[in-house]
């Protein structure tokens, strides 16, 4: 029986001494190049058998498969040969054969052997024909996890799986990692269930995971203060998690708020316009000892001064210090560490300005 290697596709020589490139599933080429002309190198043909060498064209019930490799004068060469199969429930020497590898193998013989384990993964089709074209292999693979549509209705969950589709495409997190983003948005934002508001949030907070190298249930999780919402048990989060996926659509907020949080993910509108902080109420309620007023904001549009406030200005300069800790020379100054970037619903948008980072070094999204 023949040793082949697996290797992966970015680790093969550009040009390996022969390659013969799978077509068809179970079929390889008739010939495969030759570097000496008087004796005609080819694969007649490559065909599968079972452990009793049975020719076969369908995998039903067994554990092993063979590929059957017959050639002329090929005998001390070696060929490399794309993925022959039309899924990818096949294995050599514990490494699945897939389109992102390829098989190595030294041709010994005029026939050469190699064995293959074949695996049924759960919820997968038990029979696979080898014979079918490999285009055709995408369809064939059952998509398992939750299913929501764009607008963030739940349509669907396919046991055996957390990934998430949106309209039948995979999205980047995990259902968790959404549920939570949702979960969250939804608790910091008015009772008004504004789309755009909530929408604004999940955006911020996601571009937070971006911006951190984090992760949403990192970021969000009960230790973490970034989010009041995340870490104070609110009604509405609780609210939330107390519905299972598809008792969701009945309620228009928890919707939007999956749509909000699919937005973000996907990279939709961005209704903070930018921001990496948000305030709704209590800016106004606690105006006075309220720390982003305290410590200088302003308004850069009308529109976004939805609770009719001041602005707040302070006078800061900062220094640079030698290695006595003696100032030198000016940093820089500001009157404003923050400025609004949107406002929508009863949430303000805003991020540092651009004195206070030059000034400070501080980073944009802490």
């Amino acid at each position: 029986m023949g040793k082949g290697d697996v290797l992966e596709k970015k680790k093969v020589p550009e040009e390996p001494e022969y390659t013969c490139k799978s077509k068809e599933i179970g079929k390889l080429p008739s010939e495969c190049a030759s570097k000496k002309k008087d004796d005609v190198k080819k694969i007649i043909k490559a065909i599968f058998k079972d452990t009793q060498g049975n020719l076969i064209d369908h995998v039903t019930i067994e554990e092993k498969v063979i590929l059957e490799i017959h050639s002329e004068n090929m005998s001390g060469e070696t060929v490399v040969i794309d993925n022959p199969f039309k899924s990818q429930n096949f294995k050599l020497k514990d490494k699945i054969i897939s389109d992102d590898v390829v098989i190595k193998l030294k041709i010994n013989g005029n026939i050469e052997k190699i064995e293959f384990d074949v695996f049924h993964e759960k919820d997968t089709a038990k029979t696979v024909n080898i014979a079918d074209s490999k285009d055709e292999k995408a369809k064939d693979v059952k998509k398992l996890g939750h299913f929501y549509s764009k607008e963030g209705e739940y349509l669907n969950f396919e046991n055996g799986s957390e990934d998430v589709y949106i309209d039948n495409i995979k999205i980047s997190e995990d259902h968790a990692s959404l549920q939570k983003l949702a979960a969250v948005a939804f608790g910091e934002a008015s009772t008004d269930d504004v789309y755009e508001e909530i929408a604004g949030i999940a955006s911020v907070i996601y571009r937070q995971v971006n911006e951190r190298k984090s992760s949403i249930l990192t970021l969000l999780s009960s230790s973490s203060t970034y989010a009041f919402a995340a870490s104070d048990g609110s009604q509405r989060v609780k609210a939330f998690y107390a519905k299972k996926p598809a008792d969701r659509n009945s309620s228009l907020g928890m919707k939007a708020a999956v749509k909000a949080a699919i937005n973000a993910i996907l990279g939709g509108s961005d209704f903070s316009n930018g921001g990496y902080f948000w305030d709704g109420v209590d800016i106004k309620t606690n105006y006075e000892k309220h720390p982003k007023i305290k410590a200088g904001f302003h308004f850069t549009l009308d529109e976004h001064n939805i609770f009719d406030l001041e602005d707040k200005e302070v006078e800061v300069t900062t220094w640079w210090y030698d290695k006595n800790l003696k100032p030198t020379k000016i940093r820089g100054t500001y009157k404003f560490t923050y400025e609004t970037t949107a406002a929508e619903g009863k949430t303000i948008f805003s991020k540092y300005t651009s004195d206070f980072l030059k000034a400070t070094g501080n980073k944009k999204f802490k």
